[in-house]
């Protein structure tokens, strides 16, 4: 039995890895389980929360992931669905950052910040920076959070407006197609419609 531990500094987690050989009932539950991300890392396939792999003999091996939660002084072990969508959501990106500088990638990942905070985000993404500098690796986003419009970390060619029109078309606009002037407060003059990509809310009464 094979036992990894990964510390997660901003939640203060321990990600506990067993990896043993799954008996029927598992690899059944495993197949009803649903799955939010599939990707192929380090020579094993990633399938949302569970992941399979082969070990030496090869064999078929499962590893599920355990939360060890201190309180008291006392471990608390959580499985990954009584944790919450932000931790989650933290661990299918996880698996990104590992294999970053192994070999030239581009990573696609729709609304990279779902479920995390700003400070996360912002994190993961300059984390993924500066490991991207070990090869030749590329990310493109989508998110939702106008706080990551900040030309203090990504040039102001890098953002792109997404924008529907009434057709229900979506068009993309890239941001350096505005004229932005120094001082300026971006995500002030996003939300005012400046730049267009805003929702058009209308009241119903």
């Amino acid at each position: 039995v094979y036992r990894k531990k990964l510390q997660d500094a901003h939640q203060g987690i321990v990600l506990a890895l067993h990896i043993k050989s799954p008996t029927p009932n598992e690899v059944y539950s495993c197949r009803k389980h649903t799955i939010e991300t599939a990707y192929y890392a380090e020579g094993a396939y990633w399938l949302g929360q569970i992941r399979f792999a082969e070990n030496k003999k090869k064999r078929t091996i499962l590893v599920q992931l355990k939360f060890n939660h201190r309180l008291n002084n006392k471990k608390i072990q959580f499985n990954i669905d009584e944790e919450s969508d932000g931790t989650q959501r933290l661990v299918d990106l996880l698996p990104m950052l590992f294999t970053i500088g192994k070999n030239s990638t581009i990573y696609f990942v729709d609304e990279i910040d779902r479920s995390l905070h700003t400070k996360l985000s912002l994190f993961l993404l300059d984390e993924f920076t500066h490991r991207a500098q070990e090869g030749s690796n590329q990310i493109i986003f989508t998110a939702h959070d106008v706080n990551l419009i900040n030309l203090d970390n990504f040039r102001q060619d890098e953002i792109w407006f997404i924008e529907k029109t009434q057709m229900g078309e979506s068009i993309l606009k890239p941001f350096s197609d505005f004229e932005v002037k120094n001082g300026q407060d971006t995500l002030k003059s996003y939300l005012s419609g400046r730049f267009g990509a805003v929702p058009m809310i209308r009241r119903m009464y």
